[in-house]
């Protein structure tokens, strides 16, 4: 009888750890300087595959090797999301710090919808966001800081390279899009932007892509995500020359 309960015992111990150890790895934050291609994970479905986490479950979240005149197979994967019109995808990554100074960039496929690349929270059944670039199913691209900014019109099948330096002490931030396919590109500088961090409403914290909800079922592929703490040290991709093209990988 002992010697069954002590196998119950080391079961259930052994079960709680491998339980902590997969919450542990599900939820370890990234420490900028992080960058990813997608390029190392399997086809299919991206569920629970550190860092990446899921905030809100919409039609699907799937790493994928789609392929187009301007998305060509042969630069690797990307990571494909799809929301339904009442309830979005949302993939993030937890930063592990939050520096005075931040920068991000993402290269994004529009399938079309309502479309968010930039930071994100979790509020009972809302998903607010802070600091990001919103492809609105109107077709108006705006920058939503303290205070939303047009920056243009976008058609599905477009592709984006977009990137934000975040200035924290001034609260702005200097805003900026290209466009893969047409080499055309538009800016804004010292827009406004949601500083100081406040951890009860506006920590910037999590950094990710979100499709569909809103009212508006959507789809968008994902590449080449970068987020670092000085913009002056971009060096892996940037908005000039051939950074601004999905880098070629074998």
């Amino acid at each position: 009888m002992r010697r069954t309960k002590r196998i119950c015992s080391l079961v259930t111990l052994i079960a709680s750890l491998m339980f902590i150890a997969c919450v542990a790895q599900a939820v370890t934050p990234v420490s900028p300087p992080f960058y990813d291609s997608f390029d190392n994970y399997a086809l299919g479905e991206n569920k629970h595959q550190p860092p990446w986490q899921t905030l809100f479950d919409g039609i699907s979240a799937e790493v994928s090797d789609f392929t187009s005149a301007h998305w060509p197979r042969s630069d690797g994967k990307s990571l494909e999301l799809k929301g339904s019109a009442g309830w979005a995808r949302m993939e993030y990554v937890k930063l592990a710090s939050l520096p005075d100074v931040l920068s991000y960039e993402a290269t994004v496929y529009l399938g079309g919808g309502d479309i968010h690349v930039g930071f994100m929270r979790k509020e009972g059944t809302q998903g607010p966001m802070n600091d990001f670039f919103r492809f609105r199913n109107t077709g108006l691209i705006t920058w939503e800081g303290a205070s939303g900014t047009n920056l243009g019109e976008w058609n599905p099948g477009d592709i984006y390279r977009v990137r934000a330096d975040i200035d924290g002490p001034s609260q702005t931030a200097d805003v900026y899009l290209f466009n893969v396919i047409t080499g055309g590109w538009a800016y804004k500088l010292d827009v406004a932007a949601y500083w100081p961090r406040e951890p009860a409403h506006n920590l910037l914290d999590q950094f990710g892509i979100s499709a569909g909800g809103l009212g508006a079922a959507s789809s968008v592929y994902v590449d080449d995500v970068l987020i670092i703490p000085e913009p002056a040290t971009l060096l892996l991709l940037g908005l000039g020359g051939l950074a601004l093209l999905r880098r070629r990988r074998n």
